[in-house]
């Protein structure tokens, strides 16, 4: 997989992590 790819790929998951921890609480 392109390097950029897995960058862009890791911000969306933690984005999308930070957002249901913070719905959650």
């Amino acid at each position: 997989m392109n390097e950029r790819v897995k960058q862009v790929a890791s911000a969306l998951v933690d984005a999308i992590q930070k957002t249901l921890t913070e719905q959650r609480v």
